[in-house]
């Protein structure tokens, strides 16, 4: 069965959050992002499909010398005028059945990014792939993402993502197959979104490859490199915060140096016994570099369906001061084994919502 790039459900009321505007109903919708076509796999390797999707005009444009293959179309958004509360990620064959490693299909990495919105961290310009799309986008507010792991985003209480009417989104996404036939992929996500009664908050994206492509290679052996850092030009507060590695990944966290604290740690978790799990500790230093990843015991689309690889990444509700002008740094902890190509194309991103103190403009705060 062939299915377009299409909202497929809306459920009845599930839950109630109680926000700053009062008691709000909250709706869980679930929608549909394809068809991707993937390429079978060969002796060579993998079927492997990366690109950009969404755009329109000059923005395809762009995509395309950005190395985006398929273009579905307009991204249907689960709801207008409303405050995303939940993110529940997946990937799934024609007939709806999940993909993961033990049926042959992988979700390298998908990005959400909102084209009419800035990105606070990448303003347009010409010295990434993200500052390009917000240049000829007109936005790049990424605000959610997913690695093959599928962690499940939800907001803190009384807060979402503001989605408004006119907002347009597009896909950054790498897949991969690995059985001998072609196949279409979808991606099938769940957005638990309410009308009112939340705070918006506004997106963060932290990468130790900010603006780029979110890839770095990691040596063998332990390492906690490419540290990014960043002089905040808002003051406020995260609210949710949720992490992004690979395999052999132990943990990435962000510090506030310049109040000597931890806003959080997210730690990679694995099975018991898995093959991918990191090959050492970390170094146990402080709460910045724990020295062990979390051991799963169990996982909504079955643990054994990750075959050993990375099956989730810690969520966490630190309400973490940030003040104007305090000096930010990431540290991404990875033990690698010596097999070739075990570090080639890590990545080590965290997600933030951040409630700010009071901005006149997007860049224009106090």
């Amino acid at each position: 069965m062939r299915r377009s790039s299409r909202l497929i459900m809306t459920a009845a009321s599930i839950c109630w959050l109680l926000g700053a505007g009062g008691l709000a109903s909250a709706e869980t919708t679930t929608v549909l992002w394809g068809p991707f076509p993937m390429p079978p796999a060969t002796s060579e390797g993998p079927g492997d499909l990366e690109g950009i999707s969404g755009t329109s005009g000059l923005a395809s444009f762009v995509a395309g010398l950005l190395g985006a293959e398929v273009d579905i179309g307009p991204i249907p958004k689960p709801c207008s005028n409303c405050y995303i509360t939940a993110v529940r990620p997946n990937m799934v064959d024609a007939n709806g059945d999940t993909l993961n490693f033990n049926t042959g299909g992988m979700l390298h990495h998908v990005l959400v990014a909102n084209i009419d919105e800035p990105d606070v961290f990448c303003r347009p310009g010409f010295s990434g792939a993200i500052n390009l799309m917000g240049l000829f986008a007109g936005g790049n507010e990424r605000f959610f993402a997913a690695g093959n792991e599928r962690t499940h985003f939800t907001e803190q209480p009384g807060y979402g993502y503001r989605v408004d009417s006119g907002d347009d989104w597009v896909l950054v996404y790498h897949l991969m197959n690995m059985q001998p036939v072609a196949r279409d992929f979808y991606f099938e996500i769940e957005f638990d979104h309410v009308s009112s009664g939340v705070e918006a908050t506004r997106p963060m994206w932290v990468d130790f490859d900010q603006c780029d492509d979110s890839e770095r290679d990691s040596p063998v052996g332990y390492s906690d490199v490419n540290k990014w850092q960043w002089k905040s030009d808002r003051s406020g507060y995260i609210r949710t915060i949720g992490g992004h590695v690979h395999d052999q990944g132990i943990s990435i966290a962000w510090e506030n140096v310049s109040r000597g604290s931890n806003i959080y740690t997210s730690v990679a978790g694995y099975a018991a016994g898995a093959g991918s799990a990191p090959v050492g500790p970390g170094s146990g230093t402080d709460a910045m570099h724990p020295t062990d990843y979390n051991i799963v015991g169990s996982d909504p689309l079955g643990l054994g369906s990750y075959m050993g690889h990375i099956a989730d990444m810690t969520v966490g509700y630190p309400n973490g001061r940030i003040k104007k002008k305090n000096n930010m740094v990431t540290h991404t902890q990875y033990h690698h084994s010596q097999t070739p190509g075990e570090g080639e194309g890590d990545m080590g991103i965290m997600i933030a919502s951040f409630d700010e103190d009071f901005c006149i403009t997007d860049f224009w705060c106090f």
